[in-house]
């Protein structure tokens, strides 16, 4: 039988104003400072070296594109040339796309781009001068080929931090505030102690490096776009490697697509991962090497209360690893607090634990820390208000 923890008022409090302190949406998640849509920050030319006749102007922005805020022209030798800028389908690029096949030689653009006076936080300049040349070859754009692709494949294990995959000692009680926004700001997190994750995620991360063997004035206008198991994943990209990250074998092709002329090419299926197959998706972690670095106390596990807050609930916490003694009693030693296998002793059947003694596992005399922590006589609400405290504090901390 699987040993039963003690639960002191005080492991019970931070569990409580665990709850009460989670962060509302706008508080964890809130976008950047320039996340509005004001206009354009940046305009830079992306092929102004080399266009073939047939071609068109690849423009790289940063910001929002409003075209209708833009003022352009283009000259050659003084003289204007006709065409039109529009947006593609292809993350930050803009064209412009002449309305006659170009004459060789050099043009001039010039031009502003008038952001909008809405900007509270000037993110972007109010005005934007453009003032390039860019160069025309004599040649069209050379017709696509089959590219040569390099794959760089690696497989990693990432770490899943969740309610029912962890192992925690020292007073630790993690919580979910629902609100993941990326590694500095978890949604699962505990206020005190120690936490480590029992299982991972195997994944292959492949990296595609595609050389077309076009001119440079052609592949410069050359997307790339990836076909994963038959269907588009994410938009044409121009200048950019392709890289997919999965957790099971896959298969993948390349479209290539001429912005100027709009030939696309698709390359051969490759497929990937099935000679690691068995590294990827669920990986069992052991959690023992990092709890032993770091534990006082024993370590535990607990079942979930589905909460407001889904958390651990300190009153069904069981000893980790798990133990099958028909007698009931525990494999640990309460008094050896390096020992991360063994459970506190709850012999005493007193769920609140031994106050009176200092097992040598605590901090400022409070005790062993292991899933119950011995008190003294505060009361409670001056516990909830220290443990208040430490989950501002100490948001999440881990080894």
């Amino acid at each position: 039988m699987a040993a039963r923890i003690p639960v002191t008022p005080l492991s019970l409090a931070f569990t409580l104003a665990g709850a009460a302190l989670v962060p509302d949406e706008a508080e964890a998640c809130r976008p950047p400072l320039c996340d509005g849509d004001y206009g354009l920050e940046a305009v830079d030319p992306v092929n102004a070296d080399a266009i073939p006749i047939d071609g068109v102007l690849a423009l790289k922005t940063a910001g929002t594109v409003d075209l209708a805020s833009i003022q352009w022209t283009v000259t050659r030798d003084g003289q204007p040339v006709d065409g039109a800028l529009e947006k593609p389908e292809v993350p930050d690029i803009l064209l412009w796309r002449p309305a006659q096949p170009l004459t060789p030689g050099p043009h001039q653009v010039t031009g502003m781009v008038v952001n909008s006076d809405e900007d509270p936080d000037d993110c972007v300049p109010d005005m934007l001068a453009l003032d390039f040349e860019f160069l025309v070859e004599a040649e069209p754009s050379a017709p696509l080929a089959a590219p040569t692709i390099d794959v760089q494949e690696t497989v990693s294990v990432k770490e899943v931090v969740a309610l029912d995959g962890l192992v925690c000692c020292d007073g630790a009680m993690p919580s979910d505030n629902g609100l993941d926004c990326g590694p500095a700001d978890p949604s699962i997190f505990w206020s005190e102690g120690h936490c480590q994750p029992t299982r991972g995620a195997g994944t292959l991360r492949a990296k595609f490096s595609v050389t077309t063997g076009l001119p440079a004035a052609t592949d410069a206008l050359v997307t790339r776009q990836l076909v994963v198991d038959g269907a588009p994943y994410d938009q044409p990209r121009l200048g950019v490697s392709p890289l997919f990250v999965s957790t099971q074998p896959f298969c993948t092709e390349v479209v290539l697509r001429n912005l100027a002329t709009g030939e696309t090419l698709t390359t051969p299926q490759q497929c990937h991962g099935a000679d690691v197959a068995d590294q990827l998706g669920d990986q069992p972690i052991d959690p023992g090497p990092g709890l032993a670095a770091v534990c006082s106390g024993a370590a535990y596990t607990c079942a979930i209360l589905d909460d407001v807050v889904p958390r651990w609930d300190p009153a069904q916490c069981t000893e980790w690893p798990p133990t099958d003694d028909p007698t009931g009693g525990t494999t640990g030693d309460p008094g050896d607090t390096g020992d991360t296998t063994g459970a506190p002793d709850d012999s005493t059947g007193d769920p609140g634990g031994d106050t009176g003694g200092d097992t040598g596992g605590g901090q400022d005399g409070a005790g062993d820390k292991g899933c119950g922590c011995d008190t003294d006589d505060s009361p409670p609400g001056a516990l909830l208000a220290l443990a208040g405290i430490g989950l501002v504090l100490h948001r999440r901390r881990r080894p």
